[in-house]
């Protein structure tokens, strides 16, 4: 089953994260009403992984296990050809830095490559962020993909769903009250950058959030009567809810997983929306850009890094105009690269008997 609706969801959420990276002080986003919501547009990454364990479990509910090297190189075969060519690109502007310029700025972390080749970056905090800093999400991503099978085959197809429900919902709970516990504490206090980030980007740390994408797909599915329903209003009402929290200055933190009391929610009732909001999203256009949000996202900082090499060659300073070029190159690109790379090197990895 495939939610053609929400696949624009996607775009909005990776174009602000883009926007959180690279536009925060650009206009219109330097005005005060907007900057305070992109300050906090990383959880964007957060509706991601809450997506992802909620497509999962509608892509494979009607199957009775998953075959874990199938599903393992099926994962591999939509995320791995971008990432890779966004490490190559990378590669190839620090060598060139390197070689005409040499600059102490372009020096290549070797241990950071390596670790974002096997996509195993997170799993070590001081690495977390290295080289493609946006991989650190794959690498949660992959944690996710290993466990699935296994969640799915001797978990969720064997036990209730209100036995899975109250399991979910205190992993969920606890995860929450320990982040915020260590976030308060002298564990944070200290000036440790690999305590922020195994805080921020450890794998393990987002796990409530699959697992409550998964629960999220796990009530799609076995509630009656609520698809093919007008749901236009709650999902304006909830949009602006989401708008309120971000605007508001508050201790919680929000980075994992805590707005899952919105994401939840907002994915539901798109889903089983039959209003206009579906129909537009449902648009070509849209759904096109839906597909090659996870290019945008991934492509971000290695062309972000050409296009400001590219202009600081030819003496280009206006940071608004290097923003929006950039933004459309990235656009473009990705909506290349997703129809001449990512689908035709898909298409002929899950070809492949193992």
């Amino acid at each position: 089953m495939r939610i053609q609706q929400l696949t624009f969801t996607r775009f909005i959420a990776s174009i602000s994260i883009v926007f959180y990276h690279y536009g925060i002080n650009i206009f219109p986003f330097n005005f005060e009403f907007f900057n305070t919501i992109i300050k906090k547009a990383n959880i964007g990454v957060s509706f991601f992984f809450i997506l992802s364990g909620f497509v999962m479990i509608v892509a494979y509910n009607s199957k009775i296990d998953i075959n874990f090297a199938d599903f393992i190189k099926r994962r591999l075969a939509r995320i791995y050809p971008i990432y890779a060519f966004s490490i190559i690109l990378l590669l190839f502007y620090f060598i060139i830095i390197q070689l005409f310029f040499k600059t102490e700025a372009s020096e290549i972390d070797f241990k950071g490559l390596i670790l974002n080749t096997f996509l195993i970056q997170s799993w070590y905090p001081k690495y977390a962020l290295s080289f493609n800093t946006p991989g650190w999400s794959l690498s949660v991503e992959m944690f996710f993909y290993t466990s699935f099978p296994l969640l799915y085959t001797y978990l969720y197809k064997r036990y209730s769903l209100k036995i899975i429900t109250f399991s979910i919902i205190l992993i969920y709970i606890i995860s929450q009250v320990l982040l915020h516990i260590l976030l308060f504490s002298n564990f944070n206090h200290i000036n440790s950058i690999d305590r922020h980030n195994l805080l921020f980007y450890f794998p393990l740390m987002h796990f409530n959030e699959f697992l409550i994408g998964n629960l999220t797909g796990m009530i799609f599915i076995n509630l009656k009567n609520f698809k093919n329903k007008n749901y236009d209003l709650l999902i304006i009402g909830l949009l602006i809810l989401l708008i309120i929290l971000l605007k508001i200055t508050t201790v919680v933190n929000f980075h994992n997983g805590m707005l899952a009391i919105i994401f939840v929610p907002l994915i539901l009732f798109i889903s089983g929306n039959n209003g206009v909001l579906t129909k537009l999203f449902s648009l070509k256009p849209l759904v096109f850009l839906g597909e090659i949000s996870f290019g945008m996202y991934i492509l971000q900082k290695p062309l972000f890094f050409w296009a400001n090499g590219v202009f600081k060659y030819f003496n280009i300073t206006n940071v608004t105009f290097i923003f929006y070029i950039y933004l459309i190159s990235l656009i473009s690109f990705s909506a290349l690269s997703y129809t001449y790379l990512e689908t035709p090197v898909r298409k002929l990895i899950n070809k492949i008997k193992l």
